[in-house]
C-alpha cells in the first residue's frame, strides 16, 4: 500500500533521484509510467523492449543483460 501511495506522490521517485550512486532507470517498452522519463532528463534511462510493467518476466534475456552491463560499466 504505502508502494503505490509513494508512487503517486512522487516521495519514490524523489527518493530515487536523491540516492548518491550510479544509478539507472529501467522500464519496460510498454510499461505505463513512461511518464516518469520527463522527470529523468539525467539519469540513464533504458527501454526493455517487448515487456510491460514485468521485464523479468516479459524479456529476462535483454533485463539481465542490462543489468550486467549497467553494473560492468560502474566499476
Amino acid at each position: 500500500r504505502s508502494l503505490a501511495e509513494w508512487t503517486g506522490s512522487r516521495k519514490l521517485l524523489s527518493m530515487f533521484l536523491d540516492v548518491d550512486c550510479p544509478k539507472c532507470y529501467i522500464y519496460g517498452e510498454y510499461s505505463p509510467v513512461r511518464s516518469i522519463l520527463d522527470f529523468l532528463p539525467r539519469e540513464k534511462t533504458i527501454m526493455i523492449k517487448g515487456s510491460g510493467h514485468f521485464p523479468m518476466i516479459d524479456n529476462p534475456d535483454e533485463l539481465y543483460d542490462v543489468i550486467e552491463s549497467f553494473i560492468h560499466d560502474i566499476r
